[in-house]
């Protein structure tokens, strides 16, 4: 029986052939060795930028309101009055009721006597 053969195929077989090259030894290392690490990177990596973006929608929505005054509601307020009193002229009325609300985290637009609201100073 021969020992050893010379014997090369016509037909490419580069299911069983390595690439012998140090870019190729790190790729198959770590996409092929570490596919729990690769899943974790990730998975960090998705949370990050959830966060980052997050982060910067608040930022952005919070240029926009440089500073506040307390305002406290008297008989016959209405968020639309005091609104009407306080926003700029530039202001649609609809839009600072919604910063009114917005600031002072409330759903509804109902208000009492004696409740302290923040008003927003928009420029």
């Amino acid at each position: 029986m021969l020992k050893y053969s010379t014997y090369n195929s016509i037909y490419s077989n580069t299911e069983g052939v390595k690439d012998h090259t140090l870019l190729g030894k790190l790729f198959h290392q770590l996409f092929y060795n570490n596919r729990r690490f690769l899943v974790r990177l990730v998975i960090i990596l998705s949370v990050a930028f959830l966060c980052l973006t997050g982060f910067m929608t608040v930022l952005t929505n919070a240029s926009n309101i440089v500073s506040y005054q307390e305002f406290v509601v008297s008989t016959g307020d209405s968020l639309w009055s005091i609104a009407l009193d306080h926003k700029p002229h530039h202001m649609d009325t609809r839009e600072y009721v919604a910063r009114i609300k917005q600031l002072n985290v409330m759903e509804t637009s109902d208000i009492q006597t004696g409740q302290v609201l923040s008003l927003p100073h928009v420029e």
